[in-house]
């Protein structure tokens, strides 16, 4: 069962300890070179179903692959698709 910071944390049910949740997010992370991080979700990194991103990494999660963990300012705007500017509304 655990807490936020538990590996394959889960959910049970008292009365029958049914597991009732589970994580299914994996993380591969070597603090001695955070540049070689990995991820992967079983669905994609979207919730919208519209987006290219909502299914994506299931194949990957079914193959036990991954994908990168983006850590660099750099490589994370080379690879981005779209960006946003957010500007502070008028009073």
């Amino acid at each position: 069962h655990g807490d936020a910071d538990t590996p394959l944390a889960g959910s049970f049910t008292m009365n029958s300890f049914a597991v009732t949740g589970l994580s299914v997010n994996r993380y591969l992370f070597d603090p001695g070179d955070w540049t070689t991080a990995r991820w992967i979700v079983p669905g994609g990194a979207s919730g919208h179903p519209g987006s290219v991103h909502y299914d994506d990494q299931a194949p990957l999660h079914a193959d036990v692959e991954y994908v990168p963990a983006l850590w660099e300012f750099a490589e994370i705007a080379s690879r981005a698709e779209t960006t946003q500017r957010l500007e502070p509304g008028s009073q």
